[in-house]
This record gives structure tokens, sequence and C-alpha cells, in this order.
């Protein structure tokens, strides 16, 4: 496709397929028939054949175009007019018969069709002596029927003659046979239509961006046209289940209805209406919204009234009559605010908080307006729409809210707010919560208090509340073990409830399908130390959550997903969920978010020894953190570049980044999130005043059941740990340090290695430093694999592949046999090296044969030994 490409046409996103078949007729025109390239209008069939035009100028050939045009449609010989306009001095070399029968057809409309066609293949032939010709046709359901006709016989002839016929149309059936192969214009992948979306609207609001998506439904023009319908659109519009229509998209979309009787119209509009009440199916979302956006208003109206009228379910009637209704009204607002609520409930938040504005509108009077008010600002924040959000929290009359009404006001402000950790504040927020509780309003209770322990902002460890606020949580939720508890206690509550968070959290995951009680589930297992089970939860709340639609909530789960990632090698799948997640979170007015997203995409950076990016990532979360007193996330950054640090080899560094964590006296410290840098600072510590730093650091850190903090410690005793007892240290990191991930195992073989190494056990040193080496490699932690390759080449072996069944597998294959040695399945390695499962399984046939094994766990023993 190099002329396609090398072309200065239009750039086509996810048409690569049709780029190809329109290729073929350019490359080789006489060796087949032409190409009718067919589809709905905005489906991209006229840049399809302007992408032709352009290639075949690229190829030095002669294009000749018509376009059609509606208005001419009735007048002979017009669509042949505009093709043949350029080849005059060629029809006057034409036989008299011939050239007087062309004459007559482009200057009077009237001539023999047959010697019409006659003609224009002899001019064409004429053409085509000095160059190529591809006859270039758009719009073919608007030409007249004289040049339909023409260039139907003409495209059967052309497969005998040496030119090229492209023919564009939106009705295949305005066409007769013309002996052309046809190309159908599909709706773009969702995949394509987001690529397509951001190359044309790269700041477009992502709440905006979603639904642009949804509503285009892979419609080119509908990606082009929909994001300046929404700019600048009312509220009203913006949450709407219809969208808005620019002119283009009336014309595409609307301009079949302008001939059908009033009758049928009307029938439309309230099958458009009715979704899904009455039997009706629209081929385009953008059809159904088209009959909706050009009925009359009292059409709509009178439609709504009879669907409310005829619905059997209370619900529908509720948003049916408040569509209809005009004015305030109570009763109506009431019903649709409950129907609202009932959609929430279901999952369906972008629907609930249009309605819910709706019943703001309709109530007449406070205090009631105001709370429906705060009710769809927190629906509306839940989507993305954070603007409107703010706009309708605008328009609350506060000094007239209830004691519910003020706490969901509190809850919904507080979300893009620094929560304050101190004792006031801290019973404020208890005693509010408590009053919310004792009117009804659980769920809204619980709100309060986990903004108060487990935002990022306040996971600083040192709220003297935190115990007041834990109580009051499992006293209102009625189950210690709720997933929102869960959530606080890993936040806030001593290793000594470690146990019971870990526990709660399996038994709960295994339970719910609730997209946000997965995510707080997620966040538990997170905090508490346990990556790999908090990856798999977040990795279910988030398919929930983009379903739902919920944005705001989706970027924290990708924030925490981002992190755990992180910590279990799955670095490719952290890069991706920070980068989105620190879009995300800064969109939805979530910047602390943000930064801890930040720090996830810094740790994996420096870790694969990018370290310019690494401190990039850092520095940014570090100034939305600092003046934010967000202490959590300052212990993240000071992680993030001491393990860059130490991936650069420079631990003196390393060591002042990551004692910072541990002084109380520092920004950056944390009592919670502390600990788990221990292992990192133990390894940076280079001098004897450090190591016995590190040793009393280490010395207060409580014994922990859960992986991360376990790990850490273990990697910090055997750092420490004298050269006399390598063995006996490392068997004992070894064992505490079970499920460890593969980064975190090479870490421990490359320093048992060295030790090993430096006592002049130079064979004994071979084994663990070609297995740190080969871990690292996988993971891709290149710096670590380099100095663990050094420390090999030291021993006198020049590398850790220098076994012979080793160097028979391929990098990929050696990749896939070190996976499955850690008990991986097929189908879990397919996700972390992006292959099929059945690919998976041809490479685990080969590692077999050349290995020798015939199991999976003699895969392990190959490997094993050979270190």
């Amino acid at each position: 496709m190099d002329a396609l490409s090398d072309s200065a046409g239009p750039v086509l996103v996810g048409r690569d397929a049709e780029l190809a078949r329109i290729d073929a007729v350019l490359a080789a025109p006489e060796s087949g028939p032409g190409l009718v390239i067919c589809g709905p209008r905005g489906s991209g069939v006229t840049a399809l054949v302007a992408a032709s035009a352009a290639g075949a100028e690229a190829r030095g050939m002669r294009v000749l175009r018509t376009v059609g045009v509606e208005a001419e449609a009735g007048f002979p010989y017009a669509g042949l007019h505009q093709l043949l306009r350029p080849l005059r001095a060629e029809i006057e070399t034409l036989a008299t018969p011939q050239r007087d029968a062309v004459r007559g057809a482009l200057d009077a409309g009237a001539a023999d069709r047959g010697r019409v066609t006659l003609a224009t293949v002899g001019v064409l032939a004429i053409a085509h002596r000095t160059a190529p010709v591809l006859v270039c046709v758009d719009e073919a359901q608007w030409l007249d029927g004289e040049t339909r006709a023409v260039l139907t016989a003409l495209a059967r002839r052309m497969v005998h003659e040496p030119a090229a016929v492209v023919i564009g149309t939106h009705d295949r059936h305005a066409l007769e046979e013309t002996g052309c192969a046809e190309l159908s214009v599909d709706p773009l992948t969702e995949e394509h239509a987001a690529a397509l979306l951001d190359a044309l609207e790269p700041d477009l609001e992502r709440f905006v961006r979603a639904r642009v998506v949804r509503h285009a439904a892979g419609n080119p023009l509908a990606l082009t046209e929909l994001p300046s319908a929404y700019r600048g659109a009312g509220d009203g519009v913006l949450l709407s289940p219809s969208p808005p229509l620019t002119p283009r998209l009336e014309e595409a979309f609307g301009a079949p209805l302008e001939a059908l009787p009033p009758a049928t119209r009307n029938a439309l509009l309230h099958a458009a209406l009715g979704d899904g009440e009455m039997p009706a199916e629209f081929t385009h979302p953008l059809g159904r919204a088209a009959v909706i956006w050009l009925a009359s208003p009292a059409d709509r109206q009178a439609a709504q009234t009879a669907l409310a009228d005829a619905a059997t379910e209370p619900a529908r009637a509720a948003w049916h009559r408040a569509a209809a209704a005009a004015g305030s009204h109570e009763a109506v607002a009431a019903d649709l605010a409950a129907a609202a609520r009932d959609a929430a409930a279901a999952g369906s938040y972008e629907l609930a908080a249009f309605g819910m504005r709706r019943a703001a509108r309709l109530t007449p009077d406070d205090p009631q307006r105001s709370r429906r008010l705060v009710e769809a600002a927190d629906l509306a924040y839940e989507v993305g729409a954070r603007a409107t959000s703010d706009r309708l929290l605008e328009a609350v009359d506060s000094a007239t809210l209830d004691t519910v009404g003020q706490a969901h006001l509190i809850a919904v402000r507080q979300r893009t707010t620094p929560p304050h950790a101190d004792d006031r504040r801290t019973a404020e927020v208890v005693a509010l919560a408590q009053a919310t509780a004792e009117h009804g309003e659980r769920a809204l209770a619980l709100r309060l208090l986990w903004r108060a322990a487990a935002e990022p902002l306040a996971l600083d460890g040192r709220a003297e509340g935190a115990a007041a606020v834990i109580g009051a949580a499992e006293d209102i939720a009625g189950d210690p073990r709720a997933p929102v508890v869960l959530s606080m206690l890993a936040s806030l509550a001593t290793r000594e409830r470690e146990h019971d968070i870990l526990d709660g959290v399996r038994t709960h995951a295994a339970d719910t399908t609730a997209p946000g009680e997965l995510a707080l589930l997620g966040h538990a297992a997170l905090i508490t130390g346990e990556p790999a089970l908090a990856l798999d939860v977040l990795a279910r709340s988030e398919a929930g959550l983009r379903g739902e639609g919920r944005l705001t909530m989706l970027g924290q789960t990708l924030t925490l997903a981002a992190w755990a990632a992180a910590l279990c090698d799955r670095w490719d799948r952290a890069e991706t969920a920070g980068a989105e997640a620190a879009r995300l979170t800064v969109e939805t007015g979530l910047p602390v978010w943000g930064a801890v997203a930040q720090t996830a995409l810094a740790m994996v950076a420096g870790l694969r020894g990018d370290g310019d990016t690494a401190e990039d990532h850092a520095g940014a979360a570090e100034r939305v953190a600092l003046p934010a007193g967000a202490s959590a996330v300052l212990v993240l950054v000071q992680q993030a570049r001491g393990r860059a640090a130490l991936s650069a080899g420079r631990p003196g560094e390393a060591f002042e980044h990551l004692r910072r964590a541990f002084d109380p006296a520092d920004p950056a410290h944390d009592r919670v999130s502390a600990p788990a840098l221990v292992g990192d600072l133990a390894e940076a510590a280079a001098t004897p005043d450090q190591r016995a730093d590190a040793g009393r650091i280490l010395a207060a850190v409580p014994d922990a059941e859960a992986t991360r903090l376990r790990v850490a410690a273990a990697h910090a005793r055997l750092v420490l740990a004298e050269d006399t007892g390598a063995d006996a240290a490392f068997a004992a990191a070894a064992t505490a340090a079970d499920g460890c991930s593969a980064f975190d195992e090479g870490r421990m073989l490359l320093v048992h290695g060295m030790r090993l190494r430096r006592q002049r056990r130079v064979a004994d040193s071979r084994a663990p430093l070609r297995r740190a080496a080969t871990l690292f490699t996988t993971v891709g932690a290149t710096p670590w694999a380099e100095r663990a390759r050094r420390e090999l080449a030291a021993t006198a072996e020049t590398s850790h592949r220098a076994a012979d069944e080793q160097d028979q597998l391929t990098p990929q294959e050696l990749q896939i046999a070190h996976l499955v040695a850690r008990g991986r399945s097929n189908r879990d390695i397919a996700a972390d090296l992006a292959l099929s499962p059945r690919t998976v399984g041809h490479h685990l046939t080969r590692i077999f044969r050349k290995l020798g094994v015939t199991s999976r766990a003699g895969v392990a023993g190959a490997l094993e030994r050979l270190g």
C-alpha cells in the first residue's frame, strides 16, 4: 500500500483492509473489475473515494472525477459532464458520430445513450494513451439516471480496458449491476473510533469523549461532529441519553425522515422516545436521536404523555411524565427522583444523573429542590461531569438543608477538597456521620467516615481520632468486615487487625460483584500489603465501573491498580493503568489521586532504568502532594526516587531519599506506609552508620502477615545479615518471602550471590546470580539484569545463558518457561505477554521437547538445575 500511504490524501484510521482493496485495484486496473464502495452516510465512503484518487495521482494516473448532487439528479448527463469536462480536447479527436453524441449529451442533455456510452469508452481510451486513468465517482446515488446508466455500462466494459473505476455510494440499490467488486464499509471498531477521536479532539473532556464514542457507534462523521455538538451544550443536553446533532448530522441521519408521512414519523417518535417499549429497531443511535431532535416540542410532549399513560411500570411512567411536564410539579418530581435512585442502584449512573437533575428542576420549593440538586451533582460527578456537578452545587441553598442534606453536600464537596487530619475535624465528621446514620442514611454516613480515613491525603497515620472513626464505622455498618470498614481499617489500623482485613477481603471478594465494593476491597488489600490479591479484585472493579460509566471511581481504581501491577511485575499494565489514571483523576478533580498514579509510573520507569522519566513523574507527584500535606503520597515519591537511584547504582542518594519516610519530622513520613520501604533502605545502606541506622528501623517494624511487608522485612534482614551466616540468612529470607514477586526474588538472589562471591565461594555464587539475571530480564529490570551479569562475569562465567539447554530456548520461550516455573497458567501467561492461550500452548510444547521434560513441574526442575 505504498502509493496510498505516501499520497497526500486523507489519513484514515482503522481502514487498512479497505485501503488494501483500493490499492489492489490501482496497482493492476487491467487485471480485474473496478470497485464499488458502499456504506451508510458518514461511514467514510467519501474519504475512501478521496483516498483512491490521491493514491492514483501518486501513481501517476490521470483521475477523472464526478460527484452526484441531489439538486442535479433531474438533469440528464449532469454527472457525465463533470467527468468528461477535462477531456474536451480528446473528445474533438473522436469519430464524428461519437463526438456528436458526447456533445449532445454534455451541451443539450439529449443523446442516444448507447452512442454516448461508446463515445465515453473511446475518449477514455484516448486519455489512457498518455497516462493510466481512474474514473472516480462519489455520491453515486444522487447521479442523474442517464449518467448512472453510462457508468454502469462503462464499469462493465472497463473489465477489459486498462483503466480503473472506483464508485462510492450510500445506496447500493441505486446502481444497476456494474460487474465491479463491492467493498462494504463497516463501522470502526471501538478501538479505532477512540484513536480517531483522540486525533481529532485530543483535549476532549473524558466524560464527553465516552458519550461521543458510544453515540457515534463507529461512524466517522459522528466522531467528527459530535464533539462540536456537545461543546457549549447545557447540562440537560450533556446528561441526556439522547445526543445533540449538528446540521451535518441532521442531514445525514434525518434526511430519510423528510419523505415519510406524518403518521409514520409520529410512530417513529414514539418508538424513539420509548426506547424498547415499542417494536422498532434503529440501525444507528443517531437515527433514533434524529427522530427526537427533529420533532417539534409539541410533538415530543404529546408522545411522552401518551407513553406515560400507556406505561405499565411505574418507573417508566415517571420518566415519560417528567419529560412531558412543564413548570414545577412536586408529585412528578418525587416519582422521577425515586426512579433516578433506582437507576443508580441498577448501575445506570448517567441516566440517574439526568433524571435527578430533571427532578430538581421540577421541584417547586426548597429544601427539597436543594436536596435533589445535591443528589444530581453527586451523580454527575460520579460519571465524570465535573463542570456540570459544580454548576448544580452553585444552585444549592445550603441554609435550607437538614442534617442529611448538609451531610450529602459536605460529602460531595469533599471529593475535590483536601481532608484534615486534626482531632477537631475528625470529631465533627464522626458526629455528623452518626447523626446522618440516625436518619437512616447509613451509606452516606460511611462515605463521610471513609473520606476521613482512607483518602490518600488522610493516610498519614497521625490522626488521633482514628479509633473513633473506625469505631463509628463498625457501629454504623453493623459489620466489622464490611468492605468500607475493611478499607478504613487498612488505612488506619495497626497490624493487629491485618489477618482480619485480609480474610475479610478474600471472603467478600468471592461473594460480591458490585464494582464499588470491589474497589474498596482492592484498596484494603493493596494498603495491607497483598498487591496480587488487590490486582485481581481491582480488575473486576475496573470492568464494572467502565460498564457503569463511573469515571471518577474508575480513576481511583486505576490508580490503585497501577501500584498493584507495579508491585506484581506487571509493569506494562502498571504503565497503561497509571497513564490513564493520571489523566482521568485530574479531569475529575482528584489531583492527589493523580499524584499517586504518577508515583507508580515513576517506580516502573526507575526500575526499567529510565531515571529521567522516573524523576519527571516523581517531581509531578511531589508538586501536588507537598502543598497538600499528603505524606503518604510523599512516601511513594521517595520510594520511587530511592529505587531509581538503586537501579542507577547510587546507593548513597537512594538512602537519603528512603530515610525521609522514617523521620517523624519530615513531610514524607507516614507511619502506616513507611515499613514497606525497609528492604530498600537496608539495600541502600552503604556505610556502617547507615547499616546500623537501617537495623534500628528494622527492629521497630512489626511482624506482618501480608506479603509486601513480610518480603520487605525479609529482604532487609538478608541484606543486613553478617557474611559468615550467608546460607542461613538466605534460607531464612527465602522462607519468609514465600510468594514474593519475581523482581523481589531476583534481588534476594543477587544479594546472596554477591555475598557468596565476596566469601570466595565463586562456584556457589553462580547459580543465584544466573537465576537473578534471568528473573530481572524476564520482568524488564534492565539495569538490575546488567548488574547481575557483571557479578556473574566476575566469577569467570560470561553469561547466565551459558547452559546448552537454555541456549536452545528462544527469548520468549525462556520467558514463558520461567513463568510456568512460577506456577502461572497458560491463560495468565497469555495475558501477561499479550499472546493467545493457544500460542502459549504451542511454545510450551517446544519447551518440553527442548528441556527433555513431560510436565509443567518438570520445567521448574530443569530450570532449577540450570540455575
